[in-house]
């Protein structure tokens, strides 16, 4: 199942539209595409996103999702991973899942003004 979360970004965290999306057990999910419109433009952006959605392991402690890059100066950055990397889930509910975005080296100029992230799970239900 394909989901696109639309949201924006306060004080880090993602807070997305209600989507009433649940899980079974043994699910996995992986980023398929992100985009963040930023306030101005700016370059040389290295950043994380992670979620509580996932699970917590020795490989991956601060449970990170996807992490990302943009080089070159632009108000959006639009990035879509070479390599999926799938996770298990562990939340039972797509809206009890925290979502954070951490930007490194960060500069002033670096506001989101919206984002957008597309998630592939295995075998999600809707209600």
């Amino acid at each position: 199942m394909i989901i696109n979360l639309n949201g924006k970004v306060e004080n880090n965290e993602i807070v997305f539209e209600d989507c009433p999306v649940y899980f079974d057990n043994n699910q996995y999910v992986h980023v398929n595409e992100l985009f963040i419109k930023w306030q101005k433009p700016c370059k040389n952006v290295v950043g994380y996103i992670e979620s509580s959605l996932i699970d917590c392991s020795p490989v991956n402690l601060s449970q990170q999702l996807l992490f990302f890059q943009q080089r070159k100066e632009s108000d959006y950055l639009f990035y879509t991973p070479t390599h999926l990397s799938k996770y298990k889930i562990q939340c039972s509910a797509l809206h009890s899942s925290l979502f954070k975005i951490h930007l490194l080296e960060q500069e002033k100029n670096e506001k989101i003004e919206k984002i957008y992230i597309q998630l592939e799970i295995t075998n999600a239900r809707l209600q």
